[in-house]
């Protein structure tokens, strides 16, 4: 809170400057640090609730598209 805190992505990149060759791979490993190691707390809550509900054996029965909808719910909103 209202500090600057440095989280290297790689090891000495810090030291690295962010350049035409290299911002590819920066962006790649920016939003995993932020899509999986900074939420890991958060992930491992998600799933260890949803394995209470749904046990991991039945995953293999939905499709990505099914089992998003099952979490989800329908993108559509009903106001009547």
């Amino acid at each position: 809170m209202g500090q600057r805190v440095v989280k290297e992505l790689i090891p000495g990149g810090s030291e690295i400057f962010v350049d035409n060759q290299n911002k590819k791979d920066y962006v790649q490993k920016f939003c995993e640090m932020k899509m999986t190691r900074e939420i890991e707390s958060q992930i491992q809550a998600f799933l260890k609730g949803l394995r209470m509900v749904l046990p991991k054996h039945y995953y293999d029965f939905f499709t990505p598209a099914e089992f998003e909808l099952k979490i989800s719910g329908t993108p559509e909103i009903d106001i009547e």
